[in-house]
């Protein structure tokens, strides 16, 4: 579920909206989690998010009830799964600071993110935040700039670990120039996928679309044919992010 806050130093001390978690599966999930047992799906996960913005990141475009994010054609989205530690803000500070300049200089640019904010009703990874980040080029040119990044900073996995107790990653090369917009009135539900088998998942998700559709959901994110590097893996086959007009409406 996502729903409106603003984050400060970079990323962790936030100002959240109040929201209210989601209470139970309804009988669209309940239908969900039938695809899933007839082998549809092999894991699946649906989770609550709020708007987020990140320390100087400015979205798109911003009042008090819209934030987008822009993702532009011809680079690599990263969204990034994390969990924090409970660490002073000063450590989060120090990890930017040192660490961001060298991937600015590659060319990655810092989008903001989502704060989770429901349990996941179904799943059991449970992030603090989704977020996003892009870097130029295809998956070729984005290995390559994480191997520049890490001879830079030889004990990247290992800060990160410091500071997260998950960091989970998927790449998703941007063929056309897509813009998120979330509004903080709305109720948004982040869904990742993976399929069992491929034919079985197509009719799935075309399955699911339309029930979506049919209730009032809008699709306002869907992302397939992502990749996740060593020590990151996190690739989901399809993620969703969907609208609704309210809990109630979900």
């Amino acid at each position: 579920i996502l729903r409106s806050s603003q984050f400060m130093m970079c990323i962790f001390a936030q100002v959240m909206c109040a929201v209210t978690p989601s209470r139970a599966l309804n009988s669209r999930l309940r239908h969900k989690e039938k695809w899933n047992g007839e082998n549809k799906v092999r894991k699946m996960l649906t989770m609550i998010l709020a708007a987020a913005m990140f320390g100087n990141v400015v979205p798109v475009a911003a009042t008090a009830v819209e934030t987008s994010y822009k993702f532009e054609k011809g680079r690599v989205l990263d969204i990034l799964y994390l969990i924090r530690k409970d660490n002073p803000r000063e450590a989060y500070q120090r990890y930017f600071n040192e660490v961001g300049p060298f991937a600015i200089e590659l060319g990655y640019k810092p989008l903001g993110g989502l704060n989770v904010v429901g349990k996941p009703t179904i799943g059991n990874i449970y992030p603090d935040v989704v977020a996003f980040g892009s870097w130029p080029g295809d998956f070729k040119d984005r290995a390559s700039h994480l191997k520049k990044l890490m001879k830079q900073v030889p004990d990247l996995h290992s800060r990160r670990m410091d500071l997260w107790s998950s960091f989970n990653m998927s790449w998703y090369e941007v063929k056309e120039d897509i813009t998120l917009t979330v509004d903080s009135e709305k109720y948004y539900v982040l869904s990742a996928y993976w399929q069992e088998s491929e034919a079985a998942f197509k009719r799935f998700v075309t399955a699911q679309k339309r029930a979506a559709a049919s209730a009032g959901g809008e699709i306002v994110l869907d992302l397939t044919d992502g990749q996740s590097p060593f020590s990151y893996m996190h690739k989901p086959d399809l993620v969703l992010i969907r609208e609704w007009d309210s809990e109630q409406a979900f």
